[in-house]
C-alpha cells in the first residue's frame, strides 16, 4: 500500500510503475493533473485507486482498463467529463465514486460490462444528465447515488434501467425517470 494523499503533489514520478506489486494506492487530495498510461499499465495488481480531490485532472488514460483487479476506484472532485471506453476492462470493479465532478457528462456505453458494481456514487454531478442503457447489465448493483445539489439538475433513468435496479433490490437515490418519447404518426 502507497499513500500519498493529501502532499500538494503534482505529477507522479515514473519510477511509480516499478512498483507493480501494489494493491492499494492513495493518490488523494493533491494536485496531479495527469496520471501517466505508463503507470497504469504496470500497476495491473491493484485493487484500490483514489484520486479524489485532484481538481487539475480532468482526463483517464485508456490504460486505466488495464486495472483488472481494481475493485475500488474513487474519482470524486476531479474534473472529468467522461470514462475511458476501456473501462469495461475492469471487470473486478465493484465500487465507483465520481461525486462532486462537475463537468462529468457520461459514462462510456462500456460500462454495462461492469456487471460486479455493487455501489455507483454521481452526487452532485451537474452535468450528467443519463447513465447509459448498458447499465441494465449492472445486477449486482446495491446502491446507486445521483442526488443532485439543485432540482433542476437531475439524472434521467430509462424505465427499463429502473425495473431492473428495482428487481434487484437496488437502493436508487435522486434521479428522475425519462419520459417516453411519443410516437409520431
Amino acid at each position: 500500500e502507497l499513500d500519498v494523499g493529501s502532499n500538494v503533489l503534482a505529477t507522479l514520478p515514473d519510477s511509480l510503475a516499478l512498483c507493480t506489486r501494489l494493491k492499494r494506492l492513495h493518490l488523494g487530495n493533491n494536485k496531479i493533473s495527469r496520471v501517466q498510461p505508463e503507470i497504469l499499465a504496470a500497476l495491473v495488481d491493484v485493487e484500490e485507486l483514489h484520486l479524489y480531490k485532484n481538481k487539475q485532472l480532468d482526463v483517464l488514460p485508456p490504460e486505466i482498463g488495464c486495472l483488472s483487479k481494481c475493485h475500488r476506484l474513487a474519482l470524486s472532485s476531479t474534473n472529468i467529463r467522461t470514462l475511458p471506453e476501456t473501462i469495461s476492462s475492469c471487470n473486478s470493479l465493484q465500487e465507483l465514486y465520481v461525486n462532486n465532478c462537475a463537468k462529468l457528462h457520461s459514462l462510456p456505453d462500456s460500462a454495462g460490462a461492469l456487471v460486479n458494481l455493487e455501489e455507483v456514487q454521481a452526487k452532485k454531478c451537474p452535468a450528467l444528465k443519463a447513465l447509459p442503457t448498458t447499465a441494465v447489465a449492472w445486477q449486482a448493483l446495491r446502491e446507486l447515488d445521483l442526488r443532485a445539489a439543485k432540482k433542476k439538475q437531475t439524472c434521467k433513468l430509462p424505465p427499463e434501467l429502473l425495473a431492473a435496479l428495482d428487481a434487484n433490490k437496488c437502493a436508487v437515490r435522486g434521479g428522475v425517470q425519462k419520459r417516453k418519447t411519443k410516437s409520431k404518426k
